[in-house]
């Protein structure tokens, strides 16, 4: 099992957002002001730009040397940390998180106190016991 997977922030993660937005374009044609319709079509055009941002403009992967984080979309930010440098991996879940099945990895390194987050993914607990299993073959 030392493939590499690839993971994105999970749809479900920005519910909120993504429900503003049906309200925002089920409520446009009530709006005769075309002032009004123009705002909202900024709106609308703002939030669905963030939530594509926000799943496409993130990505993990959990490789076979290491654990990656890749952030930006007009730009680039990678923190790439290998297993033997890992000194814990950690699992941040609330209580709603954990009905929707979403969670975040906290992976941490000694010396440099370096924590890279793995946030907002399907299935946490599973993905940190695969870190944590890797961790060990590694020793």
């Amino acid at each position: 099992m030392d493939d590499e997977i690839v993971l994105r922030p999970a749809w479900r993660s920005q519910w909120l957002t993504i429900l503003l937005l049906v309200i925002l374009i089920s409520g446009y044609n009530f709006f005769y002001n075309p002032g009004a319709q123009l705002v909202l079509s900024i709106l609308i055009f703002f939030l669905f730009f963030k939530i594509l941002a926000r799943r496409y403009g993130r990505s993990y992967m959990i490789g076979p040397k290491g654990v990656e984080v890749n952030i930006g979309i007009f730009y680039r930010d990678m923190t790439r940390i290998e297993y033997r440098h890992i000194r814990g991996v950690n699992l941040r879940q609330s209580l709603f998180n954990r009905f929707m099945s979403i969670g975040q990895i906290l992976v941490s390194t000694s010396g440099m106190d370096t924590e890279l987050i793995i946030s907002d993914i399907n299935r946490p607990v599973y993905f940190t016991e695969i870190i944590k299993n890797r961790l060990k073959g590694l020793s």
